[in-house]
């Protein structure tokens, strides 16, 4: 069956987040091996802003080694501070010229 697929044929036109759900059919059909899949899911993964994901397929693809940061780090390192500014804005009173 994997002789007539035409996933590696329509996957380069597709948009990558339509790809994902494409490459996890490929795997509840058991056309490919699930551990292929996955690091084709990776390599898309790894051009997009889903830094989450990808680190997480790399987590998983390769368990002994370390995630690599790169230019990920410093947008990780942004959202973990836009989590803490926004928590530290919450917190404060309004200023606002009505509340004087």
């Amino acid at each position: 069956m994997a002789e007539h697929d035409l996933s590696t044929t329509i996957i380069p036109y597709l948009d990558r987040h339509l790809s994902f759900p494409l490459l996890a059919h490929l795997v509840e059909t058991s056309l490919f091996p699930a551990d292929e899949v996955q690091v084709a899911q990776y390599e898309l993964a790894k051009g997009t802003n889903m830094f989450d994901y990808a680190a997480s397929l790399f987590a998983q693809i390769y368990p002994n080694e370390e995630v690599p940061l790169g230019e990920w780090g410093i947008w990780l390192y942004l959202g973990a501070l836009d989590v803490d500014v926004g928590t530290r804005i919450r917190g404060q009173p309004r200023q606002c010229g009505l509340d004087q």
